[in-house]
């Protein structure tokens, strides 16, 4: 009879511990690392990006709300209309009719934006930013993981986006004035919105800042290379896309009158 002792079996690997919707929305504020290093290893759910959208919506909804009941605010939506028109009236190629009438137009097509925008960002943000943290991954670091995975953690950080747009319509309300955000902008007395730094003062506040901080995060984790390397990428990005749009509207301003 053999004395030998059977060898242990070795212990299968652990699962990955999977948290609850409602878990992963506020670890998002609390403990990012920890979510995204959850999205690379769970399966792909699309509960994580499509509750974070409906909140951003929600939200951003309550922010316009705010805003739209302060009569000074809807004022100063329309005053750069108004002045811009007035000198068509000035100059005799528009009647005051006609200006009454585009500025009702204005506030109208300026207040269906201000609803259906946030929409729009909830379905096309979270594959565009999930497309950046994949070429971030794919392209430059060289560490391939699925699309839709980018997909989840983008997403996911729409709840900080949804808080930053309600923030800044209570600021808004407080301050009375649009063009305000919890940022550097605040500094600017006068703020000038023909000034091409003010406006990017007024986009680039604590918010999008908080945002950009996630993203490297995510792309870290899914990546697994450093946060410095991930978020010197998001944020390179993102300063291109948004300066570019930020220099289109400029520099349509500036024309507009010409």
């Amino acid at each position: 009879m053999s004395n030998e002792i059977p060898s242990p079996i070795p212990a299968s690997p652990a699962a990955p511990v999977e948290t609850s919707l409602t878990s992963r929305l506020t670890n998002v504020f609390i403990a990012p690392g920890e979510v995204f290093a959850e999205v690379k290893t769970s399966p792909v759910r699309h509960s994580n990006w499509l509750v974070a959208g409906l909140i951003f919506i929600l939200l951003s909804w309550c922010a316009a709300g705010v805003m739209l009941s302060q009569d000074s605010l809807q004022h100063q939506m329309t005053e750069a209309q108004e002045h811009a028109m007035q000198k068509q009236v000035d100059s005799g190629k528009m009647t005051q009719a006609q200006v009454d009438t585009a500025l009702k137009i204005g506030r109208i097509f300026y207040t269906v934006v201000i609803f259906v925008g946030p929409v729009l960002g909830a379905a096309i943000g979270p594959f565009l930013g999930g497309f950046i943290l994949w070429a971030g991954g794919a392209l430059i670091f060289r560490k391939r993981f699925d699309y839709l995975k980018g997909v989840e953690a983008a997403g996911l950080t729409m709840v900080v986006a949804g808080l930053g747009a309600l923030v800044k319509g209570l600021l808004c309300a407080a301050m009375g004035s649009m063009f305000v955000s919890v940022g550097a902008v605040l500094l600017v007395r006068p703020y000038d919105p023909t000034s091409l730094l003010h406006l990017f003062l007024l986009t680039f506040d604590i918010f999008a800042i908080w945002g950009l901080v996630l993203s490297g995060i995510a792309l870290a984790k899914l990546s697994e290379v450093s946060f410095v390397k991930a978020f010197v990428w998001v944020s390179a990005v993102s300063v291109v896309v948004t300066g570019g749009f930020l220099t289109l509207g400029w520099a349509a301003q500036h024309l507009a009158p010409k």
